[in-house]
């Protein structure tokens, strides 16, 4: 799954563009037949490089997901680090953004791609 923030300029630049295209190339690699997602650690490793700093890893039922761990990026628009976190913990805004990504790639078997935008406060 990967979660994306315009942040230092990520969605402006073509490089970032072209990572997702290396993460729905490898996605679709690695689903086996018969299920509706693949094993994250098929589509991660090897060869993710940049792009971990843009991915999240829920595990669990769509009922009671967790955000197992998650990319640098992630975690700084998630304002922490977040490790084996119940979504429940997190802010309503990301909560409801990151359970809506799950439904989408269970329903098209394929990776959910969004742009995420939030307001906090600024110290």
């Amino acid at each position: 799954m990967s979660v994306a923030k315009e942040m230092r300029g990520n969605a402006s630049n073509p490089e970032f563009f072209s990572d997702i295209a290396v993460l729905q190339r490898k996605w679709r690699a690695a689903l086996k037949p018969g299920r509706h997602l693949p094993f994250f650690e098929d589509v991660v490793l090897g060869s993710l490089g940049r792009l971990a700093d843009n991915v999240m890893l829920l595990t669990g039922e769509r009922s009671a997901l967790e955000v197992s761990r998650a990319g640098r990026y992630v975690e700084t628009w998630l304002e922490g680090e977040v490790r084996d976190l119940p979504l429940t913990a997190l802010s309503p805004d990301c909560a409801v953004m990151l359970e809506e990504a799950v439904t989408s790639a269970h329903k098209k078997t394929g990776p959910h791609h969004a742009t995420a935008h939030c307001v906090r406060h600024a110290p």
